[in-house]
């Protein structure tokens, strides 16, 4: 019996282009790992719709102290229309999912309006009313902050996300803006 010859040069050049290619893809892969983490976890984290019952406690008691609150997300940076709502009634209601609650406005949009550089503009009364409770998502809620004096000698509040100032873990897209002087 003839024996055949391999030829190993030939083999470890292909060895060596299997192995290229396998780390070229796993090295893509661990690259993009924190990419898929840290976009899981935003898309996870800023999502305060679906809350305990203490969570959700929590917020309708703050909400039922206010008048009115700003509802404004830009997480695809496209400038969205933020929308001022004054609240007439706020509650806890339980979701689909079982063991979680959301927090339900109900109440008037009395404005909207645009941001342009943390600042708002296109401000537009425009009273319509809520004809259904409206789930809210706490992270993109925002509050009258403290207030400053300007140069004007006038009083501006900064807005503060409800998700953040009642210690939740949340994202809401946006830096803190100007709070709109203009009343409803």
């Amino acid at each position: 019996m003839k024996k055949k010859k391999i030829c190993y040069s030939s083999f470890c050049i292909y060895l060596f282009r299997v192995s290229l290619f396998c780390s070229f893809l796993f090295c893509g892969f661990l690259f993009n790992l924190p990419k898929i983490f840290a976009q899981e976890n935003v898309q996870n984290n800023r999502q305060l719709c679906y809350l305990t019952n203490d969570e959700a406690k929590k917020a309708v008691e703050f909400l039922k102290k206010e008048t009115d609150i700003l509802v404004y997300c830009d997480c695809n940076g496209q400038g969205d229309l933020g929308r001022r709502i004054k609240i007439t009634n706020v509650y806890a209601s339980p979701t689909e999912r079982e063991g979680f609650f959301s927090v339900m406005v109900e109440g008037s949009v009395v404005a909207t309006f645009k941001l342009k550089m943390q600042q708002v503009v296109n401000y537009t009364r425009d009273i319509t009313p809520i004809t259904k409770p409206e789930m809210i998502d706490l992270a993109f809620v925002h509050i009258r902050g403290t207030g400053y004096e300007n140069e004007k000698k006038e009083t501006v509040y900064d807005t503060l996300s409800l998700g953040i100032y009642l210690g939740f873990v949340c994202d809401p897209c946006v830096e803190p803006f100007n709070y709109p002087t203009e009343m409803p």
